[in-house]
């Protein structure tokens, strides 16, 4: 069974880390495999999620970036 990949900027990568079993909590069934990101694949993760946040021309953060989830959600 192929473990599912994670999605990085706009590609499937397979996943360098280990992988772990999904389980069917009703019944205790094995129903696939994740991949286990790697720490360097986290931090692509990130970077291209702030990317496509900020823009690619290297913007400054946005002023709500520090803020809680709800105060910054409601500047945006």
């Amino acid at each position: 069974m192929d473990a599912l990949a994670h999605y990085i900027d706009g590609q499937w990568v397979e996943g360098q880390g280990q992988s772990q079993d999904i389980v069917n909590p009703s019944n205790r069934a094995i129903v696939g495999k994740v991949a286990l990101g790697t720490v360097a694949e986290g931090e692509a993760a990130v970077m291209a999620a702030r990317l496509m946040l900020w823009g690619r021309a290297g913007l400054p953060m946005p002023r709500w970036a520090g803020l809680p989830g709800p105060v910054g959600f409601s500047l945006v």
